[in-house]
């Protein structure tokens, strides 16, 4: 046999020990992940006791994160709702399985509960068969029918008991980016509940977003979008555009998020074109959640659907109600969003409200405007905080 070949066979049997050796390691390593899993699963957790009593005659499926219950769990778990307290799992007369949920009222409302449902239900294989809203304001429903075959129905209300809580107030303001100065300063010393809303298109858009930090303030990217007066009336370089490719809207978002890296949100600056476009927004907002930022509609027009594209996503939001300084920053006009404020406290749990950064004269009347708010029972708070479960999911 020559030289040659002896090296080729024994290079080849090398390569078998090896290979031989890396699959020992594979197959072990599987076998202690699965072994030491179901040592540390704590089945109590997400299982009725009748359940946990018949272990052995569950479908393999129904015994850990994979199954169908531990979706529906561990979706609440990351929630902070508890087994028993907040929900349980049981069986109908008709043998189908019942889901019910209860939430707390301060922390969790019931559409974005059916939301996270609904995702759960469809990540343990299931089939979506109706999601309806039960008593207005109240009780919601989520029916599914799992791989197996069986119906789940579950309920989701509100703890028995709760008092309604005081509403929340959150105030961005816009427009920031263009100057420092003596205004800034000013600004930076008001609440520092207050977000700043950042253009990142503008030359002191990263001292200003330094300088709000520091003092204690939110700051959101403001994220130039077209509105449908382009171009009388421009977002400014840089901006999104409709006819602009998913991957080019994608590559701004992320130069955004470069310039201003403290953010911890964002919205929309003009947009009225952007906003209802489906294919931009999904490529707007994909950025934003993969970056964990929260998005504020600041509905510029009516039929956005930022909002609606943002919770579908999962992506914790909320929507403009009130412009402070539209039509005029006086205050005059002030007084009759305080009245407003004052009728809206029967029918909403959170307001936002939007101002600008363009004077001294709005700062004041921002400043008058939060005061007179929590003489009525409002509590301002940061925008953060209008969502501080979601933030988690």
């Amino acid at each position: 046999m020559s030289r040659k070949l002896r090296k080729k066979k024994s290079n080849l049997l090398l390569a078998a020990i090896h290979l031989g050796v890396l699959a020992v390691l594979i197959l072990g390593g599987y076998l202690l992940w699965r072994g030491s899993g179901k040592q540390d699963f704590d089945l109590s957790k997400y299982f009725s006791a009748s359940d946990l009593a018949r272990r052995d005659t569950l479908p393999q499926e129904d015994l850990g994160f994979s199954g169908l219950k531990g979706e529906l769990a561990k979706s609440m778990v990351k929630l902070n709702l508890k087994m028993g307290k907040n929900f349980s799992f049981g069986k109908d007369a008709d043998g189908s399985e019942i889901l019910k949920v209860k939430i707390p009222k301060s922390q969790l409302d019931l559409t974005y509960m059916t939301l996270v449902l609904k995702n759960a239900f469809r990540a343990g294989g299931s089939t979506i068969l109706e999601a309806s809203v039960l008593l207005k304001g109240k009780e919601n429903q989520v029916i599914a029918r799992a791989k197996d075959g069986k119906i789940y129905t579950a309920t989701i209300s509100y703890l028995p008991g709760e008092e309604k809580p005081a509403p929340k107030l959150a105030v961005i303001v816009d427009d920031f980016g263009g100057y420092e100065g003596e205004l800034l300063a000013n600004f930076c010393k008001a609440d520092s509940r207050i977000a700043f809303a950042v253009l990142p298109n503008l030359p002191k858009a990263t001292s200003v977003m330094d300088a709000a930090v520091v003092s204690g303030h939110e700051v959101l990217v403001h994220l130039p979008m077209e509105p449908l007066s382009y171009p009388k009336n421009s977002p400014g370089d840089n901006a999104i555009m409709v006819d602009l490719s998913d991957g080019e809207i994608k590559k701004r978002v992320k130069s955004y998020l470069k310039i201003l890296p403290k953010a911890v949100g964002a919205n929309n600056h003009m947009g009225s074109r952007a906003t209802q476009d489906q294919r931009v927004m999904n490529a707007v907002l994909d950025e934003l959640k993969d970056a964990k930022l929260f998005f504020v509609d600041s509905r510029t027009i009516g039929s956005s659907k930022a909002y609606k594209i943002a919770k579908e996503k999962l992506i914790p939001a909320a929507k403009r109600d009130m412009f402070l300084d539209v039509p005029a920053s006086s205050k005059d006009v002030v007084k009759t969003k305080v009245q407003t404020l004052q009728r809206w406290m029967k029918n909403k749990d959170q307001v936002v409200v939007i101002s600008h950064c363009f004077d001294q004269e709005r700062l004041e009347n921002l400043l008058f405007f939060l005061e007179e708010a929590q003489k009525l029972g409002y509590e301002v708070v940061p925008v953060s905080r209008l969502f501080p479960f979601e933030n988690k999911y």
